[in-house]
């Protein structure tokens, strides 16, 4: 099948021309979007400067388009969507896709049963990578314009975490997803264990630049950033810059694969994704039967009255207290 993974031609190296899409009224340069509380986590982009303020009102993300540089030079079109517009675009060019896609999401505690925020897809097209990133948050139950894309066997798509990712898509979304080329199973079957992270399956296949993992861990400590709009431009570059390392890493697995053990290896790392994706998928549905929906997960109170201040936004009340939390003789 010419667009899924084979021993032949690997995938990353097919080009294909699909008509490029800048949406009406799209800014090709766009300031910082929205606020940043990488200061407050210590974060390695804290010493930049920030210029955005409010757009569209606050708490909205804006859809927009901008060129983009990795780290390694290599340029990326990242295509902001927040709109039901934008997403029948991006989803009718996904759906003529002839290419694998790494796919990604992001969340605020994912792991925990919190809500996924961000889905970001990295493909090729001609000469330049394209990152559609698809802001959950505001799309809700729109997102399903995906389906198609997300479920189809007729493409491959990368994905570093399928347990996390296939469940939620399922209990969130009622999504469920196929033809995924599961990158931990690639680096189990290559090494021999899990790979802790994203970020060590990427420095094994030396495509993250030095300062990757630093960024990975500032991010780590303030997860809550995920789930607020307007994200900020950091955020973004952040998320944009794993999934298009992931997209790089898919060919350098694939050929050690082939190249350590031909087709046999390759049926062997298909059929894993499938079994693990199944097992997620399945978890995913009966929760999502069941009624249980995923958490925000959000509240931080010092992160949210920074936000308040600096918008002159209401403040969102925190969590209650349950009963029983604070006891007589309790020390303060």
């Amino acid at each position: 099948n010419e667009r899924r993974f084979n021993a032949e031609r690997p995938p990353f190296m097919r080009g294909n021309s699909v008509e490029r899409m800048l949406p009406p009224g799209a800014r090709a340069r766009p300031k910082s979007v929205g606020p940043s509380a990488y200061r407050r986590s210590g974060s390695v982009f804290a010493e930049r400067q920030y210029d955005r303020e409010p757009r569209g009102g606050q708490g909205v993300q804006l859809s927009e388009f901008w060129p983009h540089k990795l780290p390694n030079g290599n340029p990326v079109q990242v295509w902001i969507v927040a709109d039901q517009g934008q997403l029948n675009q991006a989803a009718y060019r996904l759906n003529f896709l002839q290419q694998v896609a790494a796919v990604d999401f992001q969340g605020v505690n994912p792991q925990g049963g919190g809500r996924l925020s961000l889905c970001l897809v990295v493909f090729m097209d001609g000469n330049c990578l394209h990152c559609f990133v698809f802001d959950l948050l505001q799309l809700g139950d729109a997102f399903q314009a995906l389906m198609p894309f997300l479920q189809s066997n007729t493409v491959s798509k990368l994905i570093y975490d399928v347990a996390t990712n296939a469940k939620l898509c399922a209990q969130q979304f009622g999504i469920t997803l196929a033809g995924v080329f599961h990158a931990q199973s690639a680096y189990e079957l290559l090494v021999g264990q899990q790979a802790g992270s994203l970020i060590e399956l990427l420095d094994w296949c030396k495509v993250a630049p030095a300062q990757a993992r630093a960024e990975a861990t500032m991010m780590e400590r303030a997860p809550e950033l995920w789930g607020h709009r307007p994200l900020a431009k950091e955020t973004i570059i952040h998320a944009v810059h794993s999934v298009s390392f992931l997209h790089a890493a898919g060919h350098i697995l694939w050929t050690r694969i082939v190249g350590s053990g031909g087709n046999q290896s390759a049926s062997m790392v298909t059929q894993a994704s499938q079994q693990r994706v199944q097992a997620a998928v399945s978890a995913g549905w009966a929760l999502r039967n069941q009624g249980i929906k995923a958490t925000d997960n959000r509240y931080d109170p010092e992160l949210d009255s920074w936000l308040a201040r600096r918008f002159n936004a209401k403040q969102e009340d925190g969590p209650p207290v349950p009963e029983g939390a604070v006891r007589a003789g309790d020390s303060p």
